[in-house]
């Protein structure tokens, strides 16, 4: 605005001393500034956006409807009967190329900012030209006064088309950096979940699933092989006179212990759908499928576990084994109603139950469970 105004300035004091310059009438130095002024910063406001939108790749790609197609050939040839129809001098039946502002702000509204600066340029050399041909809607006036209402004009469709096209830009830019904003926040939502999942799901000393997983899971293989026909194999394990040995190692080491136990429970099931959990304490949990032949082989599984623990040598000094050792129940059963899922953890409780009143450092299978070892 500053450099235009500078040159309306110095073309006030110029022109009217150019004689190869026709000025109309007698123009005063601030009215001719004022138009010189005008018509330079709205050159300005017009061609340095269209420049600068076409230099760029466009922000957003424009997608012509046929509705968009229909406002446009309108446009246009509304456009022709403003501009190419011969005028009457004194302006009354005249078409003003004001008509055509709600066609340059729909562009604004529905294309990209390239449309709206490039029709608000094509409107705006129109409007000169028929100005400059005569073709003025104002009627018999003053040449200045034309000029005056040109720009005016002009300046309306900067305004409409390329005002609104950048704030409409702006709006849909800010749009969309919230609607990435929002999926960034939702995705490390979504990781953060996973994660507190991933948490509330493992036992915080061990690193297997914790009791609250193992219910989870055991729910939802109960309900699957009740459709599948499968059978499910549950093992309960609790490490023997583990408070004893609390008692003597500390409770740090009673921690490492289980730790170890653990690490030999995952390595020992690790079949796809295999389950280890800490039940609490000192206590393990175990969930296998198994078929109806494979029973004794549940047994097997877990006495071999049970053997392993024991070939592992954990000293422990207040135990009548010398090592630590761990009671096992097993309990296999068929899955058919929903109701019977908590009878199977008693089951092997019941199992575990025997076990420990055996002597410990044994396994036992459910007595109903049909082949059972004595």
């Amino acid at each position: 605005m500053l450099g235009a105004l500078l040159a309306g300035m110095l073309a006030g004091l110029i022109l009217p001393h150019l004689p190869q310059v026709p000025i109309h009438g007698d123009i005063p130095f601030l009215a001719l500034t004022r138009l010189w002024w005008f018509s330079d910063a709205l050159g300005l406001l017009i061609y340095t956006p269209l420049l600068l939108a076409f230099a760029q790749p466009p922000k957003l790609k424009a997608t012509i409807s046929k509705m968009d197609m229909a406002v446009l050939l309108g446009s246009l040839v509304l456009a022709l009967e403003v501009f190419l129809v011969s005028w009457d001098s004194s302006g009354a039946g005249n078409l003003t190329p004001t008509l055509l502002l709600p066609s340059v702000l729909y562009i604004a509204v529905r294309l990209n900012l390239r449309w709206a600066i490039a029709v608000t340029a094509l409107v705006s050399m129109v409007t000169c030209w028929a100005v400059a041909h005569g073709h003025m809607a104002v009627g018999s006036v003053p040449r200045q006064v034309v000029i005056m209402w040109a720009q005016q004009l002009i300046l309306t469709l900067c305004i409409v088309g390329i005002g609104f096209g950048i704030l409409l830009q702006q709006l849909r830019t800010n749009e969309r950096e919230l609607e990435t904003k929002v999926q960034e926040r939702t995705r490390e939502l979504e990781v953060m979940n996973a994660q507190l999942a991933v948490l509330s799901a493992t036992d915080g000393l061990t690193g297997i699933a914790n009791r609250r997983a193992f219910d989870d899971i055991f729910t939802r293989e109960w309900r699957r092989t009740t459709r599948t026909g499968e059978s499910l194999a549950l093992v309960m394990l609790d490490v023997d006179y583990f408070k004893s040995y609390n008692d003597h190692y500390g409770h740090l080491s009673g921690d490492d212990c289980l730790r170890e136990i653990a690490q030999l429970l995952a390595a020992h099931y690790r079949r796809t759908g295999d389950v280890v959990a800490r039940y609490g304490g000192e206590e393990f949990v175990l969930l296998t499928r198994v078929i109806d032949s494979e029973v004794n082989a549940a047994y097997s599984a877990a006495e071999g576990m049970r053997q392993a623990l024991q070939a592992l040598a954990l000293p422990h000094a207040s135990s009548p084994f010398g090592v630590v050792t761990a009671s096992i129940g097993v309990a296999v059963g068929l899955p058919t109603d929903d109701s019977l899922a908590q009878a199977m953890l008693q089951e092997a409780d019941k199992a575990l139950y025997q076990a420990k009143a055996e002597g410990r450092n044994c396994t036992r299978l459910y007595p109903v469970a049909a082949g059972a070892p004595a």
